[in-house]
């Protein structure tokens, strides 16, 4: 038996009618999956507010692919999910993919997969405001492994 997906309503600044839904997809945070899929480690509303933030903020590649981060009151970045060899994960990324205003998102594992890496753009705005540094930007865009 397959759990419903949770399902927010997000109101959005940059949304063309107001609002996207959020959806909390099993597979990650299920841990039959673990060896298939990354996992969230953040409770379901830590996950939405990082969705919340990233696409509020702009840090969206095109129209469906946005990038989060899960920051601390200290301007760190927490850990927010394990990729399927166990690695700690600090990157989010969400997709609406079927261009429908209907977003998910999972842990991203940007040494391991080309797909999971933000682009140059959105690295660029984490560097202005300070949650990345510019040596930490060229490392992610290789996948080099560094201490965010």
């Amino acid at each position: 038996m397959s759990k419903q997906l949770s399902e927010y309503t997000i109101t959005a600044k940059v949304s063309k009618n107001g609002s996207v839904k959020y959806l909390i997809h099993e597979q990650h945070r299920n841990t039959s999956f673990k060896n298939r899929k990354s996992q969230w480690l953040i409770s379901e509303s830590d996950e939405v507010a990082c969705f919340d933030n990233a696409y509020n903020s702009g840090w969206l590649d095109g129209s469906y692919v946005c990038w989060g981060l899960k920051i601390d009151t200290s301007n760190s970045l927490e850990v927010i999910g394990h990729a399927t060899d166990n690695t700690e994960l600090k990157i989010a990324k969400f997709v609406d993919s079927n261009n429908n205003e209907a977003w998910h998102g999972y842990p991203a594992h940007y040494q391991d997969k080309p797909q999971d890496r933000p682009s140059e753009s959105i690295l660029s705005k984490w560097v202005v405001g300070n949650l990345i540094s510019k040596s930490k930007m060229t490392k992610i865009l290789r996948g080099i492994t560094c201490n965010l």
